[in-house]
């Protein structure tokens, strides 16, 4: 296996872990409010996505997200997660199905740019979070697979403390 396919099976494999633990997952434990300051999982979710987006398509594409690009916040009347206050995070209200069609669309977009990878596009040189330099390898594995299946167990723990099963298995 060459370097691109195991990058291409970890995002599949952080995919499909999310949507496991996702799949049985209600609007009212979405939107159910921690104690402490835990965010609720609908906020979770929407990061999820929205960070995916915006590593893809800004940090490795250098384009606008496709939230902004294709206007998803007007369409889903919910805000950019990345610019929420710790208030506004907990606050956070949003329809779950409504999410779906973002969600594939990220997944779409997603798909694509692995799928015009090279092994040495990995080594590339990018501008990371905070215009510190990473490479395009390290930002698929560290920041979005990281991302993904790091918040995927945070939802899981949150549909655990709820009641109900967490992961998928």
């Amino acid at each position: 296996m060459n370097g691109i396919e195991a990058v291409k099976r970890a995002v599949g494999h952080s995919h499909g872990w999310y949507e496991g633990t996702v799949a049985d997952l209600t609007q009212e434990q979405a939107d159910f409010l921690p104690t402490g300051t835990a965010h609720p999982i609908g906020e979770v979710v929407a990061h999820i996505l929205q960070s995916e987006d915006m590593i893809i398509s800004g940090m490795l594409q250098g384009q606008p997200s496709l939230w902004e690009r294709d206007g998803w916040g007007a369409m889903l009347s919910i805000p950019n997660v990345a610019q929420h206050t710790q208030e506004m995070a907990r606050g956070f209200k949003g329809d779950l199905a409504a999410l779906q069609p973002y969600k594939d669309a990220v997944y779409a977009n997603t798909e694509a740019y692995l799928a015009s990878l090279s092994d040495a596009d990995l080594d590339r040189e990018v501008q990371g979070p905070g215009g510190n330099p990473t490479t395009v390898g390290d930002a698929l594995t560290n920041a979005l697979v990281g991302n993904n299946l790091a918040h995927t167990g945070e939802i899981s723990a949150l549909k655990g403390v709820q009641g109900s099963k967490g992961y998928a298995f």
